[in-house]
């Protein structure tokens, strides 16, 4: 399958809704700056495991230790491809928040320039799962068309659990 044809067959499970009033400004800002906040934490956690870079952030003077993780707590790492593409899409879909939060509090645009790299970006790591992309575009139209036989049901999406697909 191309790109061009999931595309298509992925539109019909695409929400017509945006229910901007629902949701106070300040709330939206306020997530969106901790994604960007997190965001920024993860990508110098990817810098320092790929690139051996230091960060304050990772010094230990600003990250404060979760009371349930023991300070003797190990990790194991599954493979290093994988590692690396998820914490690299993590980063690179903060980019794009970022996008989204400059557009919304500076009242500007996004750029298709600025999204076009993004994405490009976003490939990349995508390459590192070492999937065939084409059969998960296969498999994600067809769980899509189980999900929402006809066309997206907003009940369907809220309550996803009870119209769960195995794959």
């Amino acid at each position: 399958m191309n790109f061009d044809t999931y595309a298509t067959l992925a539109a019909r499970s695409k929400s017509s809704q945006f229910n901007v009033d629902d949701v106070e400004d300040w709330k939206t800002i306020t997530i969106l700056k901790e994604i960007l906040r997190h965001g920024a934490t993860v990508d110098d956690l990817k810098k320092k495991l790929f690139y051996g870079r230091d960060s304050e952030r990772l010094s230990g003077a600003n990250l404060r230790r979760d009371p349930g993780v023991s300070l003797y707590a190990s990790v194991n790492y599954p493979e290093t491809d994988l590692v690396h593409a998820i914490l690299g899409i993590y980063t690179e879909a903060v980019e794009l928040v970022e996008l989204l939060y400059q557009a919304m509090t500076a009242e500007g645009e996004i750029g298709k320039g600025e999204l076009h790299f993004e994405t490009g970006d976003l490939l990349w790591y995508i390459s590192l799962l070492g999937l065939d992309i084409d059969r998960v575009m296969e498999d994600n139209i067809d769980k899509l068309k189980k999900r929402y036989p006809e066309k997206f049901d907003a009940d369907r999406a809220i309550n996803r659990d009870q119209y769960s697909i195995p794959i």
